[in-house]
């Protein structure tokens, strides 16, 4: 004997399977569609953050202190001071010495200031710093006193300041640590020097000769063969 369920059963069980297939293809639209919006949409890019610079800065390595020189003007461009063509003058007497340096009995460097041939230096040396005059007028002074010594130098230039400090009192200088050129050798010089009032002449000179600075001096006191005749 069949069973057969009533019609009204039959009919929920069918109604029941047709909603859960439509709930189920819905479910495949919606994934469908929200799997091709993923693909479909521009991908957004996400903002890259700001750079950050480093500021770099260049610190020069300190460079080494130089000896002090003293403290003077600039000099003029050196001018060859034009010597006399006579020759050494020799001294009947030996001059009188003033704590182991010469006592000049004659000064010389007015005289040349007004050769003709000297007329530039004369024009550049009124130009300078009152201090620098008198160490250009003094430089000038032993050039020719130390040619004029007979000793068979001829000086080309004189740094008043190439081995000491210099000393200043009123118009007196002293230059403990000189040095001047002859015949492409270097020599020490010390000499005590006086000017006049308005600075155009030496009134008092005393100096000494020293020994030749050896070449490997050179260098460390800023002595070279190419120095003006004005240092």
């Amino acid at each position: 004997m069949d069973e057969r369920r009533p019609d009204g059963a039959h009919r929920g069980e069918l109604a029941g399977r047709v909603a859960l297939w439509a709930l189920l293809g819905s479910l495949l639209v919606h994934l469908m569609l929200f799997v091709a919006a993923i693909f479909l949409h521009p991908s957004r890019r996400l903002p890259r953050p700001p750079e950050q610079l480093v500021t770099v800065e260049i610190i020069a390595a300190p460079q080494p202190q130089q000896p002090a020189l003293p403290a003077l003007a600039e000099p003029a461009p050196p001018q060859p001071l034009a010597l006399p063509d006579t020759p050494p003058v020799i001294a009947p007497e030996a001059p009188p010495r003033t704590q182991g340096m010469v006592q000049a009995s004659r000064t010389y460097s007015a005289k040349l200031l007004a050769d003709p041939r000297n007329r530039a230096a004369a024009r550049a040396l009124p130009q300078l710093a009152v201090d620098e005059r008198l160490v250009q007028l003094c430089n000038i002074e032993a050039m020719e006193q130390v040619r004029l010594a007979n000793l068979g130098h001829v000086p080309e230039a004189v740094v008043a300041y190439a081995m000491a400090d210099l000393k200043f009192g009123g118009r007196t200088l002293e230059a403990d640590g000189g040095a001047f050129r002859s015949g492409r050798h270097w020599y020490n010089l010390k000499y005590k020097c006086s000017a006049a009032a308005d600075y155009r002449d030496v009134v008092s000179f005393a100096y000494e000769v020293g020994e030749e600075i050896p070449e490997s001096q050179w260098a460390s006191h800023n002595l070279a063969l190419d120095i003006g005749s004005l240092d």
